[in-house]
């Protein structure tokens, strides 16, 4: 009776075990499609599960559910019942071959994913939210990301160039962009951390007042009419694309800026607004007051390089309280004790200045408008490259500033198994390698 017992105990413990895994199944649907909820629908006629992952072969209209993973294959849809507003939750990966879209009769979908995302289809539903904050989602995409609304409750990476071409929440969690990819975003809300090293593109407009931390190499506003609103952290944040770029609040860039041709920067007109920016700034384009009412300070704590038309109220010079010196001033002037410094009446001639904090040594030299003070970022925009039947290639391409300006004796190097081969760019900018590939 002892061993009987025992035994069954140990089927019992082993078949607790067994059955859930028997549960969990691959579930296909019908080319047909159907309802999420009817038997029909699914192959087999098994209604998927929480537990089940599910493939969509055909058109499905989607009820409040739960799954483990989804698969849409090339063809099929996935969409929202037209009865209300539906949710799909998947504990696992999406992969989109297929159409994952609202209903355009009436209400939309949410799609809630807690593992990695991989979109070759469209993908056009109208919000999709990142939910396991216990793991870093990767998102892959061959075709953008069109949902109207991206919320980033968990932390994800982004693997190749994405563009998402909605709005973008953060929701205090972390971005990565770790390979020298673009990302896109429309519009962007929240607050976040952006690391990697890539560059972050943002077509549309900062809705609300922004938080992003973190050391992402480039953030570049690259839409047309943008409003900015703010705190930006990054190596460079450059101000692209065309048209105005307007201060709509009180913004800080942590790092250098640029403003690149063709882009003006003014602050609405609905008060005096202040951007700081805490590192260097290249102005290509035009920095002015909004002609309507009120005005724009800009507050610098680095060196200044001015290309372009400066023509707004103010712009000072920011650093830690102590003495300040500026020379080639149209008089000399004794050392100030100060923590900023107007020069707005400098901005279009040469001026250098130095600092001292508490009696300590004076800075080294800072300046307006000496390009050697300045370091210029410089873009590789590389050529096809072109084999030659001896097992060799010729590797091209051109080294240009951001806002176009090509860039002369810049010394490139292809590598090979941790060899250099140099090369230095011509008057044009233009580089060229013959290397061995086999």
């Amino acid at each position: 009776m002892k061993n009987l017992t025992v035994n069954t105990l140990f089927f019992l413990v082993m078949l607790g075990l067994w059955i859930p895994q028997s549960w969990a199944a691959v579930i296909h649907s019908t080319a047909a499609g159907g309802d999420w909820n009817k038997a029909e629908t699914w192959v087999g006629g098994q209604v998927p599960t929480e537990d089940d992952s599910v493939v969509v072969n055909g058109k499905v209209f989607v009820v409040d559910t739960t799954i483990a993973e989804l698969t849409v294959s090339s063809g099929a849809v996935i969409i929202n019942n037209p009865s209300y507003y539906k949710t799909l939750t998947v504990n696992g990966n999406v992969i989109n071959n297929g159409d994952i879209l609202d209903n355009t009769e009436k209400y939309s979908l949410t799609l809630r994913i807690a593992g990695n995302l991989t979109n070759n289809g469209i993908l056009k539903n109208n919000r999709i939210r990142f939910i396991d904050d216990s793991l870093v989602g990767k998102v892959t995409a061959t075709t953008p990301i069109e949902s109207l609304e991206i919320n980033l409750d968990a932390n994800i990476e982004i693997v190749g160039n994405v563009t998402f071409s909605g709005k973008f929440h953060f929701a205090s969690k972390k971005l990565t962009i770790n390979q020298p990819n673009i990302v896109t975003f429309g519009n962007i809300s929240g607050t976040g951390t952006i690391e990697g090293m890539g560059t972050l593109w943002i077509t549309g407009s900062v809705l609300s007042s922004v938080n992003l931390t973190g050391n992402i190499k480039e953030i570049v506003f690259n839409g047309a009419a943008q409003d900015i609103n703010g705190i930006f952290t990054a190596n460079t944040i450059i101000l692209g694309g065309t048209g105005i770029k307007t201060i709509n609040g009180d913004s800080v860039i942590n790092g250098s800026m640029i403003i690149n041709k063709g882009v003006t920067v003014l602050n609405n007109s609905n008060y005096y607004k202040t951007l700081t920016i805490n590192g260097s700034v290249i102005n290509n384009g035009s920095i002015l007051d909004n002609t309507e009412k009120y005005s724009l300070t800009l507050k610098i704590a680095g060196n200044v390089l001015n290309n372009g038309t400066w023509n707004n109220t103010r712009t000072t010079l920011t650093f830690p309280s102590g003495e300040f010196r500026m020379t080639n001033t149209p008089t000399w002037e004794e050392p100030k004790r100060t923590s900023s410094y107007n020069i707005t009446d400098y901005l279009n001639t040469q001026h250098h200045w130095q600092m001292s904090v508490d009696g300590n040594t004076w800075s080294e030299k800072r300046g307006i408008n000496d390009s050697s003070l300045i370091n210029l970022p410089t873009v590789a925009v590389p050529e096809p490259t072109i084999p030659t039947s001896n097992g060799e290639a010729t590797i091209s391409g051109f080294v240009r500033t951001p806002d176009g300006q090509s860039v002369e004796g810049i010394e490139v190097c292809a590598s090979k198994e941790q060899q250099c081969s140099w090369t230095v760019t011509d008057e044009k900018g233009r580089f060229s390698f013959i290397v061995a590939f086999l």
